[in-house]
């Protein structure tokens, strides 16, 4: 939830506060308005490509350090005076927030032991993510308009940045969270596990009634890897 609504506070307060920033920095308000709209374009670019490259790897650690890296070189180049390369910056900054976001539903996903905990997840990640990004804008604009400089407002998404990554790395790491807590490694995959095939009273006899699902996770399968379907029925494994 925090990690959800940190990044929509960073995503909210440059929607509304990046072209009077950029016009600050000495842009019109048509350039400033232009690299907003870059920004937006970027993102839809970074929500794609960074949960895709994410979803490949069991630790999602290492892509969340990466992208508030980035992040933070961007918000460095906004913060420069006069904003030099600011085309630069801006598309930066746009494709990491939504790749971010991206990165966010998709630890949803990855995180959930089972669909009705991945849903429970994200009814609590939006409800609480939403309603403290909601007051990013306007604590920006306080911020600006009590010291009458950015440097405040900065400061403010530079705390963001620091404490969504550090919420980041420890739900970035492999595991999952299911109805009995938080799990790692094999103990989070676990499964009916492949015994002998017992029908139920009544069943038809049928070959197809015989197949009895087991999920097993191999040594250092983490999560989506090493997941084996194997059915045991009529006496062998399908």
């Amino acid at each position: 939830a925090l990690f959800m609504g940190l990044q929509s506070l960073t995503f909210y307060i440059a929607l509304a506060w990046l072209p009077g920033f950029l016009q600050a920095r000495g842009f019109d308000p048509a350039a400033a308005g232009g690299l907003l709209a870059l920004s937006q374009v970027m993102g839809v670019a970074g929500s794609a490509v960074v949960p895709t490259w994410a979803a490949r790897r069991a630790d999602q650690r290492r892509t969340i350090c990466l992208l508030a890296l980035v992040e933070g070189t961007a918000l460095a180049g906004l913060a420069w005076p006069g904003a030099p390369l600011a085309s630069l910056w801006v598309s930066v900054l746009g494709f990491v927030l939504g790749g971010t976001f991206g990165l966010a539903l998709l630890l949803l996903v990855l995180r959930a032991a089972d669909a009705e905990t991945a849903t429970e997840l994200s009814g609590m990640a939006q409800s609480v993510g939403y309603l403290v990004a909601a007051a990013g804008p306007a604590v920006f604009g306080l911020l600006h308009d009590l010291t009458g400089g950015w440097a405040a407002p900065l400061a403010l998404l530079a705390f963001a940045l620091v404490e969504r990554t550090a919420v980041g790395l420890r739900r970035g790491r492999p595991g999952q969270i299911g109805p009995g807590g938080w799990g790692r490694g094999k103990a989070a995959c676990r499964g009916p596990g492949p015994g002998p095939y017992r029908p139920p009273p009544g069943a038809a006899a049928s070959p197809w009634s015989r197949l009895r699902p087991a999920l097993r996770c191999g040594p250092g399968s983490g999560h989506g890897r090493g997941v084996v379907w194997a059915f045991r029925g009529h006496g062998g494994n399908l």
